[in-house]
């Protein structure tokens, strides 16, 4: 009877396991150039989502309130200065409260870091704001007297006179959720007794606006 080489059973063998292998390696190579497929798909689903958020947060900055301080002289006395608060922004706000402190020291730039508030100011009677309305804390509705200050608190005649504070508001965007933000504007403004006028001062941490993000995000 004819028999068949051992050979010929080796070489099929051989065939087959090489045509595994090379499945295996396509399987493998196609496999990775999903994956890549997929990365790249879920990088590009994340800038997507990243560049929506950044366009709705852009949105919302241009349209929620903004409060603005500063230092003007009271209509009745020209000698009492008041501090007026501003709705600068498109949208009301919700006023949340008020903070008005004074200190004399030798340069501005030396206020102790981090600033400390804790003058609350009585506020006004309404606590709803619109778009370009304005106001004063009604503690100093009559203004106050730098001059006065000076005179009764300097200890020496290099003392500069700080007028600084905080006012915190919601705004319709976020208020009464679990998220909202409550806003701040801080300012800070030094007396020049010449020109009688008050001027921005102090360091970073006495000015500018910062948002605070209530429970999770």
């Amino acid at each position: 009877m004819w028999k068949v080489p051992a050979s010929i059973f080796e070489n099929i063998a051989f065939v087959e396991n090489l045509a595994l292998a090379i499945a295996g390696v396509v399987g493998i190579i196609i496999g990775l150039c999903t994956l890549r497929k997929i990365e790249r798909q879920s990088k590009s689903g994340e800038i997507a989502a990243n560049a929506a958020m950044l366009n709705a947060q852009a949105v919302i900055d241009a349209e929620r309130p903004w409060f603005v301080a500063a230092v003007e002289r009271s209509g009745e006395n020209p000698g009492l200065y008041r501090i007026r608060i501003t709705n600068r922004g498109r949208s009301p706000a919700q006023l949340y409260e008020i903070f008005a402190e004074h200190a004399l020291v030798d340069r501005p730039e030396n206020l102790p870091v981090p600033p400390r508030y804790q003058s609350l100011c009585l506020l006004p009677d309404s606590r709803f704001f619109a778009s370009g309305d304005s106001f004063t804390d009604r503690e100093h509705l009559e203004g106050f007297n730098p001059e006065f200050m000076i005179e009764h608190e300097s200890k020496s005649q290099f003392d500069f006179l700080i007028v600084y504070g905080k006012v915190t508001y919601k705004d319709t965007f976020t208020g009464g959720r679990a998220n909202e933000v409550i806003h701040e504007t801080r300012w800070c403004y030094a007396y020049q007794a010449p020109q009688q006028r008050f001027v921005p001062c102090g360091p970073d941490e006495y000015n500018g606006y910062r948002d605070q993000r209530q429970g999770p995000n």
